[in-house]
This record gives C-alpha cells, sequence and structure tokens, in this order.
C-alpha cells in the first residue's frame, strides 16, 4: 500500500521522526512525504527524507526543482495528514490549496486520514470542530486526539497526535475505495 504522509507545522512534529522510522518498516507499506514550510522550520526535511530514503517535498518544492501536489500523491492509496494542524485542517476543509498537504489533499482522490494535533482549547473550539465535521462528511477519517505531552503549558492533556497504533489501523480500512465513494456513502447514510 502507498501511503503518503502530509506533514504540517504542530509541535507534535518533533514526534514524526519515529512515526516515519516505525511505518517504514512495515514491510507492507510504500511510505513517502510532503511538509508544510512552518513544519520545515521544527524538524530538519533532510533528515526526514534520510529516513523514508526519498526527499522531502516542502511547500511544493525538493531539491530546488518544483514538485506539484498530484505528482505527490500520484497512485497514492492513502494520504495521512500527521500531525495536522488547526490550519491546514481549515485550509483542507475550506479547498483552499495554500500549502503543500492541503494541495496534495485536494489533488488526492484516494482516502484520507487526518490526525489533528493540537492544543485542546484550540480543538474544542467550534470552528476546528466544524472544520473536522466537514471534512467527515467529504469522506475523510478523522481520528481522535490522544493525551499527550504540551509543550507550552508542560502538562499532559488531549490534544495529542493519535497512538502508532491507531494511525497504522486507521491505514487498511482508509485504502479501500476512493474520498468520493466514502463522501457519497456519508451523505446517502450508506456507511
Amino acid at each position: 500500500m502507498k501511503v503518503v504522509i502530509g506533514i504540517s507545522g504542530s509541535i507534535a512534529v518533533l514526534g514524526i521522526h519515529a512515526l516515519l522510522a516505525r511505518l517504514v518498516s512495515d514491510p507492507g507499506l510504500e511510505v513517502s512525504a510532503c511538509m508544510t514550510r512552518t513544519a520545515a522550520g521544527i524538524v530538519n526535511p533532510a533528515a526526514l527524507g534520510a529516513i523514508l530514503r526519498s526527499p522531502v517535498p516542502v511547500d511544493g518544492w525538493t531539491e530546488g526543482q518544483a514538485m506539484p501536489p498530484g505528482a505527490i500523491v500520484q497512485d497514492c492509496d492513502v494520504l495521512l495528514i500527521a500531525p495536522a494542524s488547526a490550519t491546514t485542517l481549515a485550509w483542507c476543509a475550506s479547498g483552499a490549496a495554500a500549502n503543500i498537504v492541503a494541495a496534495s489533499y485536494l489533488a488526492h482522490t484516494g482516502r484520507a486520514v487526518f490526525a489533528p494535533a493540537m492544543a485542546p482549547e484550540m480543538l474544542r473550539h467550534p470552528a476546528v470542530q466544524r472544520t473536522l465535521a466537514t471534512l467527515a462528511i467529504d469522506g475523510a477519517t478523522v481520528l481522535p486526539c490522544a493525551r499527550g505531552f504540551q509543550v507550552s503549558t508542560g502538562a499532559w492533556t488531549d490534544g495529542g497526535l493519535a497512538a502508532f497504533a491507531d494511525l497504522r489501523a486507521a491505514l487498511d480500512p482508509a485504502a479501500s475505495g476512493s474520498r468520493r465513494d466514502a463522501r457519497r456513502e456519508a451523505v446517502h447514510g450508506q456507511a
């Protein structure tokens, strides 16, 4: 199964190295990634590329060459957006191709899985809840946040990136069908 990880600029991106290493070690997966400029300001795309053994495009560019979103998700079975920041979630839900992750989501015709990670106050905000609901209506799988360490407060709170087991488990069912099929099923009550 071909999986593309869309990495956005949530502070939870600090754990992306371990997530990618575990996914790459799964013999059933072919993993690549793209990342927003904000995420690249937190973690080094070259280090992630070393884990994946392929360059990680940052906002549409890799090694000085343009990398269009359609090329990033070409033949992709599942687009996993992890961590999904509030900004990237909103851009995906509104159809704004404002960063490479949102543009890849819009170009992708297969299934998408979102793993939000943000401060719990942000997660509970009605605007973020509407965004998550819109993505689900559009056929995406939205994973619940896990309990995690919040750097800004120094406390364990809700709003952390979903556990690896939950992320990995979401990939298999998400690989079947297209996002359009899922949206049709959700709208017509067949899901």
